[in-house]
């Protein structure tokens, strides 16, 4: 315990009275669960609470994100009673508030009347403490908090090793007296009635809050999943692929009032959830903290339809603010009514090092709003797409790149990876052989008895492939998306329950508009096997099930069914001269930059 007493802060409000105090550095969370219950009371008296500043969420973080971390908060007592904290733990020689970055707004709790003083005192002691940190960061400061209203009233000697630099804009709505007016403009925007009429003629639509903690657990599952799959679509890592952060939301389903302060809400089709949020109401005010939507359910923009039941909710529950929080998502824009900007205090340890550290901050600083000119500008010009296409390739380059690595497979992927790069921008010759089945040909469907089974798929399940299966080099995204948009389909192939192929279909032959002068099944109504993606050691029985089973439901509707077998998959080819089908024709493509494209069709003996 460090002790300081009779220390005096410079002051620019009336008559401050001096303290006389002790300071307490807490280095273990059992210590802090012992302050819990004054902690708490602080928290619900502050009408600016938010949500992240109260103990519960506290206790959560911490249980899963602290291992590996040590708690550093100053606690003042006066005479005799805790007057003030600041939780702060320390990741290598940095100290940070406890709960960032996953709390969007941070702050100290305290009773003083003059806040600043114990503030001050706690400063001085972490910079008298023996722990060995190098910078402390106090982030995610919103523009009302104590800390940054006290912060000009700092002792000088304290100010100098103090900077105060910009973070994030946090779109917010405004509500206040205006309320009602304010929100209907938003709930009644023509473009939002269109979707809902769209969703609303595809099935029964309802919108609820999930009020029980079993239920919440058992849908944050869904959620978690649908999280994962909308940030591969766009190439962005999701902040649920790290297991602490969904053992953290877990958590404050555990420790919140789901009635009141977590709002766990849900859109749902037809019985089936199509949309997610949760936020939290605290003090009149809701906070947007996360959201997302099925990936499958695109079309209807389930995520502003799920936007306009929140809107619908706030008109009756909220009184003061629609606050979105950290980000700026382009629909937090579309719907923002005002702005408000989030800080970060940053305290040096004095000396050289300390001297350099602030100069880099202020250097920093400048760099970002010169950046942030050039980014907005960057936004609305029309070469923004192609940039951003480019960095959606890299960020999926840069997580194959470190699969491999994890399996000792570098080498081989980027064999693999700057071949196919080759091929899709420069130069490619595909070979592809079409086999026509004959009638009676042998082979039998699967039978989901011998635990493989085919079903048809969505885009989801692509997401899911994908991402089990970073090492192959698969057609991304929009690909798939354009794929599913011409009426193609997508055949999931299961063994054990793990999906090992994937198969595409389309009712038309391959290379069609160069098979005028052929006579051939093609000619007639047709099923085609135009793509297959297999993993490695796949059987030939699955193989040849899945052709099998394609065939019969290609028989059922009165239609030929081809298959394509490109001369990279010797494994199907197999699979189809073994199931009796026959060489039809041969296509060869050849791709030049982009710019020229020829093919050729050759059939046997030719």
């Amino acid at each position: 315990m460090l002790t300081t007493q009779g220390f005096a802060t410079e002051d620019t409000s009336p008559s401050p009275s001096s303290m006389e105090a002790t300071c307490e550095i807490v280095t273990e969370f059992a210590r802090l669960e012992q302050l819990a219950p004054v902690w708490e009371r602080w928290w619900r008296e502050d009408p600016q609470a938010e949500i992240f500043q109260s103990f519960a969420w506290a206790r959560a973080w911490w249980q899963s994100f602290g291992n590996g971390l040590k708690l550093c908060a100053p606690v003042i007592y006066e005479r005799g009673e805790p007057v003030f904290v600041l939780p702060l733990v320390q990741r290598g020689r940095k100290l940070g508030i406890l709960g960032v970055p996953e709390a969007d707004y941070a702050d100290f709790l305290c009773s003083h009347p003059h806040p600043e003083e114990p503030f001050a005192l706690a400063l001085n002691a972490l910079l008298q403490s023996p722990f060995a940190w190098d910078e402390c960061m106090l982030e995610n400061l919103p523009e009302r908090s104590r800390m940054l209203q006290c912060w000009p009233r700092l002792p000088a000697s304290l100010r100098r090793w103090l900077q105060v630099r910009p973070a994030e804009s946090c779109p917010t709505i405004i509500l206040g007296d205006k309320r009602n007016e304010v929100l209907d403009s938003l709930t009644g925007k023509k473009h939002t009635r269109r979707r809902l009429n769209k969703l609303g003629k595809a099935g029964q639509v309802t919108f609820r809050h999930i009020e029980t903690e079993a239920e919440a657990q058992e849908e944050l599952t869904n959620f978690f999943r649908a999280h994962l799959q909308r940030c591969a679509l766009l190439a962005k890592t999701s902040r649920f692929g790290d297991p602490g952060m969904c053992q953290f939301v877990r958590a404050l389903t555990e420790q919140f009032d789901l009635k009141k302060e977590l709002r766990f809400a849900v859109v749902e089709l037809n019985g089936q959830p199509i949309a997610w949020s949760i936020g939290f109401l605290v003090n009149g005010k809701f906070g947007y903290y996360q959201q997302t939507f099925a990936v499958d359910a695109e079309e209807f923009a389930p995520g502003e339809v799920l936007m306009h039941y929140l809107l619908e909710y706030a008109k009756q529950n909220v009184e003061r603010e629609f606050d979105f929080m950290r980000g700026e998502e382009f629909f937090k824009r579309r719907f923002a009514t005002d702005a408000r900007q989030s800080w970060n205090l940053y305290l040096e340890r004095p000396g050289v090092a300390g001297e350099l550290r602030r100069l880099w901050r202020a250097a920093q600083s400048r760099g970002s709003k010169i950046l942030g000119r050039y980014e907005a500008g960057l936004r609305a010009h029309t070469v923004f797409p192609k940039i951003r296409s480019a960095l959606v390739w890299a960020r999926q380059t840069k997580r194959r790149v470190a699969h491999a690595k994890k399996h000792s497979a570098l080498k081989a992927y980027l064999l693999g990876a700057s071949a196919a790069c080759f091929r899709a921008n420069v130069w490619s010759r595909t070979v592809t052989t079409v086999f026509r089945t004959e009638v009676n040909a042998s082979g039998e469907a699967l039978d989901p008895d011998s635990g493989a089974t085919i079903t048809e798929g969505k885009l989801s399940d692509l997401i899911a492939f994908t991402l089990d299966h970073p090492e192959m080099q698969l057609p991304g995204f929009p690909e798939c998306l354009r794929r599913l948009d011409d009426g193609h389909r997508v055949h999931l192939v299961r063994e054990n329950g793990l999906v090992v192929a994937v198969a595409w279909t389309m009712n038309r032959a391959p290379f069609a508009e160069s098979l005028s002068g052929l006579q051939s099944p093609a000619a007639a109504r047709v099923t085609t096997l135009h793509d297959c993606w297999m993993t490695a050691g796949i059987g030939a029985r699955i193989l040849e099930g899945l052709l099998a089973t394609l065939r019969s439901a290609a028989s059922r509707t009165g239609a030929n069914f081809l298959a394509c077998a490109r001369s990279d998959q010797p494994d199907l080819t197999a699979a189809l001269e073994h199931l009796g089908f026959l060489p039809e024709y041969e296509g060869t493509s050849y791709r030049l930059l982009h710019w020229w494209r020829r093919d050729r069709i050759q059939t046997p003996g030719h």
